[in-house]
């Protein structure tokens, strides 16, 4: 079974991302959702087992760079970051452009960009006809 942290400060955008993924996965997954960057760096305190990341860049009070940050200090999970900025943002997080762990997909997203995305690092081996 996998397991994805889900964070945006929208519930529909949540609750879109999951039945998209849904949609797409072979498997059976899980999803846990967060609010706000507060409450996804809790539940990754609280749990370091999340084969995905998908988080929202620009979010009330602490925003995804921070959440990535996070991340990559503790659980070192997969991370897909949302911008409405583009990929303006990730040369200011450190490290983030050179961690083949981490993306960013800007929103509106092309096509199937973001599945591809989640595809590639949920079932790598999983060929897009």
């Amino acid at each position: 079974m996998k397991k994805i942290l889900l964070c945006d400060d929208e519930f529909i955008i949540r609750d879109y991302h999951e039945t998209l993924i849904e949609l797409e996965l072979d498997s059976e997954t899980e999803f846990v959702h967060a609010k706000d960057g507060n409450e996804a760096i809790e539940l990754l305190a609280q749990k370091n087992d999340f084969d995905l990341i998908i988080c929202d860049m620009n979010m009330p009070s602490v925003n995804g760079d921070k959440v990535h940050e996070y991340n990559q200090d503790h659980n070192k999970a997969p991370f897909i970051m949302l911008s409405g900025d583009g990929t303006q943002f990730a040369s200011e997080i450190s490290d983030f452009s050179k961690d083949n762990k981490c993306e960013v997909v800007s929103k509106p997203w092309e096509g199937n960009e973001l599945i591809d995305k989640i595809l590639s690092f949920l079932e790598p081996d999983f060929e897009i006809i």
